[in-house]
């Protein structure tokens, strides 16, 4: 079962690593506030979109986005990762923390709850208010 503890801790860790290797990466800052969440969490499953809208900022299109959610989760999965520390204290992250983004999958595998094959060509993301169907 999800609880709302860990979808908080999970989407907060994660929001902190991604506005930080956006500022590493682009010099680009994020904060809060430039973050929309959407969710549609039950008991059973834990789903949220997170939608990073940051003033005169935006990738080209859907796959360019996605390379850069993939490197920022490659970062994570192999703990390798390339900011600095100065960076990653200035976002409050500790390396060791980056863990707790891992949970397991129905076969008790450590995978990082962040999916990222969002981010296809023909793939359309949801409005808010708007549910799925099927």
């Amino acid at each position: 079962l999800v609880s709302d503890w860990s979808s908080d801790v999970f989407s907060s860790d994660l929001i902190r690593f991604v506005c930080a290797s956006i500022y590493h990466v682009f010099q680009i800052m994020c904060t809060n506030q430039d973050i929309f969440q959407l969710t549609s969490t039950t008991p059973q499953k834990f789903s949220a979109h997170l939608i990073f809208h940051i003033p005169n900022a935006m990738f080209q299109n859907n796959l360019q986005a996605g390379l850069f959610v993939r490197n920022v989760l490659d970062n994570i999965k192999t703990n390798n990762c390339n900011l600095t520390d100065e960076v990653l204290e200035q976002f409050g992250i500790k390396k060791k923390e980056l863990r707790c983004l891992f949970v397991k999958n129905k076969h008790e595998n450590d995978v990082i709850f962040c999916d990222h094959t969002v981010y296809t060509r023909n793939r359309h993301f949801r409005s808010n208010e708007i549910k799925q169907i099927g």
